[in-house]
């Protein structure tokens, strides 16, 4: 899988993150039907919200969400869909504007997101390719 650097605009400000070229691609449409922002899909969805402390971080859930259904396919581990997922998080925290302990607790939320998505994730990690 080919991750490219790209810029996304978040509340009209640039966010320099990571994604697999696949995604870059794909149409609007081909992405509503695999990504769903935060949390898992359908009923449970609702528990998690798609905003840490205020900030959106849909977009880079949505990079996740299509790394887990089309990374295995595509040479990408796991582990590595993980770590994309907790640094594009953190660039939108680092690079978007916040008051210094709301960023900090940005950051431990994302952390934790991290945690999870490391600790369940198996569950949801589309392994045949």
């Amino acid at each position: 899988m080919t991750i490219e650097h790209t810029i996304f605009w978040v509340d009209n400000k640039p966010v320099n993150m990571r994604a697999p070229l696949s995604y870059l691609d794909a149409s609007k449409e081909a992405r509503a039907q695999i990504c769903n922002g935060l949390g898992p899909a359908g009923v449970g969805g609702w528990l998690i919200p798609d905003t840490i402390y205020g900030m959106s971080m849909t977009e880079p859930s949505n990079i996740h969400d299509w790394c887990y259904e089309y990374g295995a396919r595509e040479g990408l581990c796991q582990l590595e869909a993980d770590k994309l997922f907790r640094a594009n998080m953190l660039a939108m925290i680092n690079e978007l504007p916040g008051w210094g302990w709301v960023k900090w607790l940005r950051r431990r939320r994302a952390q934790e997101y991290y945690s999870a998505v490391r600790l369940a994730g198996h569950l949801h990690y589309k392994r045949d390719a």
